[in-house]
């Protein structure tokens, strides 16, 4: 009777794990926004073309102009997406993205098992990873980023060091911005246990084409950048309230505060990275792949300290349990575990359940997305092509991808004082976002034409400017010529 329980709970183990592995492999084939992606490919494709690395601007018109400094910390991700782009377009790369969070919620569950030894608290921990995961989930370097670094922690759990940190490198020259998450990862791992090893990790950040640059790159971006990043929703602080997930993973982490004895290393750990979640948009991705795995050892003490605590001097409790032969802790576990696992696999279900009757696709590039129509137009007229052409910061991506010369893009960095001793981005912003008046920026950096979204606030401000005149138009984009003449007078 006893071997065949135990052949039951492998197989309801398995089959629980089956289902929360195709839940992550479907929110990342279904996945919707590709952002910098599109340009993340035209680097690759550049730097597979041309068989070198670019330190200066190669697409906006702006920065090859003034021979703008770039650090393309990303780009062996460029590499890697231009690759997976090649084989069958954005059906290939939604495909690639599925199997990425497959393969990255697999490795969440195998991290939390090897710290806390116990399969049913690695596969809730891995439920919670899944039914966030279409948060971050996208075709940019985070994305491969996430499953190097819990490489590296499940490498660093057994002690296995130079290979950590032989993926630490490839890691840096994917996504070389967030080294200081692979540096406080080797720090918790190795500080007055194997020193060397740190200072080693330190070390490893400088393998990369910018050498230095690296540390500079995000000293920059982070620090002294004025207020740059308060333009871009993705830096803002995250509102928890708006993420319910992993609102719940942030009540369960205080759950398991106040009731297991957490060691000093990992509240410490565990509690940085909430902090870090907090801090901005982009980054909460850390709050649902790493925290409840780092505080896995601790989720079973919490569970028997509450229900000896608390549920054990509840009469009708004690009842209950007495009435199914259960006792206390386990009876509070098998509820907590099953409302869990319940609860995600109802979420996994009703989100795929919705797509499909949506008449959900796979990712599309749709002109009510992007400007498709309006850049075949630009394409088909060198002079608008070759102009300095002013475009909405997010349709920048698009245009990039489709050989578009840009002003101001969203590789920010580039237009900002603190790079390039330019004010390009400020100036930029201050229209499209602030709605000042335009002329100013038309004139100082003499732009020729505009291409807008009409359903875009700084579309309604400059649609009836008398030096403006309509050169194209669809349902959706509009190009607008600059009198030159009137603009100067």
């Amino acid at each position: 009777m006893l071997l065949k329980l135990k052949r039951f709970e492998k197989l309801a183990l398995f089959l629980l794990l089956l289902i929360c592995a195709a839940g992550a492999f479907y929110y990342g084939v279904t996945f919707q926004n590709v952002n910098d992606g599109f340009w993340h490919i035209k680097v690759g494709e550049y730097i597979i073309k041309h068989k070198v690395i670019p330190y200066k601007d190669i697409f906006s018109w702006y920065g090859i102009r003034n021979n703008l400094s770039w650090t393309s910390q990303e780009w062996l991700f460029g590499i890697i997406a231009y690759l997976v782009y090649s084989i069958n377009g954005f059906f290939g790369v939604s495909i690639f993205v599925g199997i990425v969070n497959l393969i990255t919620v697999l490795l969440v569950f195998f991290y939390s098992y090897v710290r806390c030894k116990n399969k049913w608290i690695s596969l809730m921990i891995s439920f919670f990873y899944c039914i966030n995961s279409s948060i971050i989930v996208t075709y940019r370097p985070i994305l491969i980023s996430i499953p190097l670094l819990l490489i590296i922690c499940i490498l660093l759990e057994k002690e296995q060091y130079v290979v950590a940190l032989i993926i630490m490198i490839v890691g840096i020259n994917i996504h070389g911005g967030i080294y200081p998450i692979y540096i406080f990862i080797f720090g918790y791992y190795t500080i007055l246990k194997k020193n060397q090893f740190f200072i080693l990790s330190l070390l490893a950040v400088l393998i990369n084409p910018y050498t230095i640059g690296i540390y500079e790159y995000t000293y920059k971006l982070m620090f002294n950048n004025g207020n740059a990043n308060n333009y871009i929703n993705e830096w803002h602080t995250t509102a928890i309230y708006d993420y319910k997930y992993c609102l719940m993973i942030a009540i369960f982490c205080v759950f398991i505060y106040m009731c297991a004895k957490v060691k000093r290393r990992d509240l410490i750990f565990s509690g940085a990275l909430i902090f870090l979640s907090l801090t901005a948009v982009r980054q909460i991705v850390f709050l649902y792949t790493f925290v409840l795995p780092i505080l896995s050892p601790y989720i079973l003490k919490a569970a028997n300290n509450f229900s000896a605590t608390y549920l054990s001097d509840i009469k009708i409790y004690r009842l209950i349990c007495k009435k199914i032969k259960f006792k206390s802790n386990i009876l509070f576990n098998t509820i907590l575990s099953l409302f869990i696992i319940v609860f995600s696999i109802t979420v996994i279900s009703s989100d795929a359940s919705g797509f499909y009757k949506n008449g959900g696709t796979l990712f599309e590039v749709t002109n009510s997305g992007y400007p498709v129509e309006a850049v075949n137009y630009i394409l088909k007229h060198p002079g608008i092509k070759n102009s300095n052409l002013l475009s909405d910061y997010n349709d920048s991506p698009y245009l990039i991808f489709r050989g578009v010369p840009t002003f101001v893009d969203s590789r920010q960095d580039l237009f900002t004082r603190n790079f390039n001793k330019t004010n390009a981005y400020f100036d930029y912003m201050s229209v499209f976002v602030d709605l000042q008046p335009a002329t100013t920026l038309l004139k100082e950096y003499r732009v020729d034409y505009i291409l807008l979204n009409e359903n875009s606030a700084i579309y309604k401000v400059l649609r009836n400017d008398p030096i403006l005149s309509v050169t194209y138009q669809d349902a959706d984009y509009c190009i607008m010529k600059v009198n030159k003449n009137m603009l100067d007078n």
